[in-house]
């Protein structure tokens, strides 16, 4: 499957994300960001530039990753 970004969603040039993640309302994931396969970031997540995340992450609305 492919991966699905919201159309109010930032993933910043730089961004590295992998197949199958789900990336919905207003999230905001900085470029330099590497995600894994299979996650999903819920309404108004912020991952910062820098950040490592395995697959099958699932995060939860309103949660900053630094």
């Amino acid at each position: 499957m492919a991966t699905v970004i919201h159309p109010t969603a930032i993933v910043d040039d730089g961004a590295v994300l992998g197949d199958d993640c789900r990336v919905w309302h207003f999230v905001h994931i900085s470029a330099g960001a590497r995600i894994g396969r299979g996650c999903s970031f819920g309404q108004n997540v912020f991952v910062a530039n820098d950040v490592r995340l395995g697959d099958n992450v699932k995060v939860q609305n309103n949660v900053s990753i630094y």
